[in-house]
């Protein structure tokens, strides 16, 4: 009988052909060796598959073809395919450091989750994600809203988490376009905020915004499917863990709104507000309260059509979590 592995990666593919061999090589190459890795072909319409099956004929990984029915939907099958005590969803374009398995596996500890800082590279572009100006290694931070706010959370490949972790609280909104892996984070991150930081850059992503996205809105999206879900699955958590945080967050975005007001004027704030998926108490109370009196003038002009645009979204991500 086959051993059970320690980890397991979970690999959503679908057409990455350009990437996959790197991010196989970084697994594959790692000083840790106590992994499976699960490849779910999400119906790819290149040569991602074969890829991983001719070029890459190792005993621990298995390819599993799918339907296409997107990334979260190919995550969760992944899950359900593995049997490591641990787990983590790496993008078929990301990689890692040789040494990334070795140091999560001894920082996690008796923790659920830990993360690890991350380089973003775009094309020939490569710059750095992560706390600066603090010791290298791991470290415990209190409260993962904190990273949060402060843009320190990374892609997928960057956690690594118990299986009885994920099994209980986590599991990806299938049909969520944007933003669908930090609606999961917050998720968790409600039921154990306390998180293992590894300030070293041992992921490198691959920055690409799909389709129809911006970074704000992929944010805002997971805001408002995070805040929906825990409304209807765990109402006694949202009043007791997550008001404050959660409030933190969308006063976040609210002062980035203003921000693009002072630098940019008008056309820009009422493009972003127009766009953005988020409460509209919280975005007019710190417009407001921190502008001068023009800043009014914008806001309320734009309310219908803010409000408007965040019932239809509420209405579309209520449908979804209710098809869980």
């Amino acid at each position: 009988m086959k051993p059970q592995p320690n980890i397991s990666i979970v690999i959503p593919l679908y057409n990455k052909e350009k990437y996959l061999a790197r991010t196989l090589e970084s697994v594959l190459s790692q000083s840790y060796q106590d992994f499976e890795v699960i490849i779910i072909n999400d119906g790819s319409t290149d040569q991602g598959a074969s890829i991983a099956a001719e070029k890459f004929p190792s005993s621990k990984i298995r390819l599993i073809n799918q339907e296409n029915t997107g990334v979260s939907s190919a995550r969760n099958n992944g899950a359900l395919h593995s049997s490591g005590e641990l787990i983590i969803f790496l993008d078929a374009d990301d990689y890692w450091d040789s040494s990334f398995l070795e140091i999560m596996v001894e920082g996690i500890g008796q923790h659920n989750w830990a993360m690890c800082a991350e380089s973003h590279q775009k094309g020939e572009s490569v710059t750095l994600r992560g706390f600066d100006n603090v010791k290298s290694g791991m470290f415990n931070v209190s409260d993962f809203f904190t990273l949060f706010l402060n843009n320190q959370t990374g892609c997928p490949g960057t956690i690594v988490m118990k299986r009885k972790f994920y099994n209980k609280y986590g599991g990806f909104l299938i049909g969520l376009k944007n933003g669908e892996d930090v609606e999961m984070w917050l998720r968790l991150a409600v039921n154990d905020s306390k998180i293992q930081y590894c300030s070293d850059k041992l992921v490198h992503y691959s920055y690409a915004i799909p389709e129809g996205a911006t970074m704000s809105n992929r944010c805002e999206d997971s805001l408002i499917s995070f805040w929906i879900a825990m409304e209807k699955n765990h109402p006694t958590s949202m009043k007791n863990k997550c008001n404050k945080p959660f409030l933190m967050c969308f006063n976040h975005f609210a002062n980035r709104a203003y921000r693009f007001y002072t630098r940019s004027g008008y056309r820009k704030t009422a493009n972003y507000l127009a766009n953005s998926d988020h409460y509209v108490p919280t975005t007019i109370n710190s417009l407001v309260s921190k502008s001068p009196f023009f800043i009014e003038k914008v806001v309320f002009t734009l309310l219908r059509l803010i409000t408007l645009r965040i019932s239809l979204v509420k209405k579309n991500i209520t449908g979804l979590i209710n098809k869980q």
